[in-house]
């Protein structure tokens, strides 16, 4: 194909995006922490410092999933200030 070619093709545009795409992953703030639930639930943060998600989310009620979501932003929120403050004092 030549660039004269090229330049006669129509260009490809990505899909608009919609209100409820805007609104489909569910966010929950804590302390100023935004955590983003999607199908896989909240990214749980452990004490040294590795990541996991609830193997069983799905199969949990909309009650439990805010009741979780909500203890695990603010137990987040305190794993990574502790990760943060043990890096700090490592660096003195």
């Amino acid at each position: 194909m030549s660039a004269e070619n090229a330049s006669q093709l129509p260009l490809l545009a990505l899909p608009a995006t919609s209100i409820e795409d805007a609104h489909a992953v569910p966010n929950v703030t804590v302390g100023g922490a935004s955590v983003a639930l999607d199908h896989l639930g909240p990214i749980v943060v452990q004490p040294d410092g590795t990541l996991m998600r609830i193997s069983d989310w799905a199969t949990k009620t909309d009650h439990e999933k805010q009741t979780i979501s909500r203890v695990i932003a603010k137990r987040n929120k305190e794993r990574l200030e502790a990760l943060q403050a043990a890096q700090n004092s490592e660096l003195d």
